[in-house]
């Protein structure tokens, strides 16, 4: 009798087991987070636009401008950046690139740049934090 309720609990639950392993095609960056920064650097003054792309023979580029500040005061502002590059299903594209260190002055405008070679990158990501 137990035997019997173990199978119609097999058959009971694979149908719902094989749907869970269905997955969507793409998975969208969603164009609202296209930038990430971490709350400590929009506190500070920290503005940036979010990254756009250009084709650039069998590569992809990737530009953003930062700023900081007014230019009142002489501050610096130390700060880390990096890019993620994604295909047209939304995958991570590997390796992603090392992350980068800039020092911003009160009142700087500064444009930073990421290179794919990969030919099936097409969605971006620069993630900004202290």
């Amino acid at each position: 009798m137990a035997g019997n309720r173990s199978w119609a609990a097999l058959a009971l639950l694979t149908p719902l087991w094989l749907a869970g392993c269905a997955a969507p095609s793409r998975i969208p960056i969603n164009a609202e987070q296209r930038l990430v920064m971490e709350p400590g650097l929009l506190a500070a003054g920290v503005t940036a636009t979010a990254p756009q792309i250009t084709v650039q023979g069998s590569g992809r580029t990737a530009q953003a401008q930062v700023s900081y500040g007014d230019g009142e005061g002489g501050a610096t502002l130390p700060l880390h950046y990096r890019f993620y590059w994604y295909d047209a299903r939304g995958l991570e594209i590997a390796p992603a690139p090392a992350p980068a260190r800039l020092t911003l002055h009160s009142g700087e405008r500064v444009r930073l740049t990421s290179f794919s070679r990969d030919p099936q990158a097409r969605q971006v990501r620069l993630y900004l934090y202290d």
